[in-house]
């Protein structure tokens, strides 16, 4: 690895159910190959940063912390586990950072 990324980030339920988020999170990785794959969120074994989780009742948001390793790039994506998309379970979702903005 090459270094770290820490992505601010506002998950919101807008589904009639309730969610539980550490499925959401779960669910999310950073990659700066889209053919590759990609890394967790890892804030619970970073001091300082807090895993999100619990219930996310219809219509909460809930803010967090994501932090991965992440190799020398120019751009990384954030985006759903190509697993989840490829199981049907959700649709493919991704953002664009462009390194030079993220430092």
């Amino acid at each position: 690895m090459d270094g770290f990324i820490i992505l601010d980030f506002l998950v919101k339920n807008t589904s009639s159910e309730t969610q539980n988020v550490e499925d959401i999170i779960y669910s999310l990785e950073v990659t700066h190959n889209l053919e590759g794959s990609g890394f967790p969120d890892g804030a619970e074994f970073f001091d300082g940063f807090e895993k999100l989780s619990g219930p996310l009742e219809p219509n909460e948001e809930m803010e967090g912390k994501f932090i991965t390793f992440v190799y020398e790039s120019e751009e990384y994506y954030f985006r759903k586990d190509p697993g989840n998309i490829a199981a049907g379970s959700s649709n493919q979702v991704i953002w664009t950072i462009k390194a030079d903005e993220a430092r």
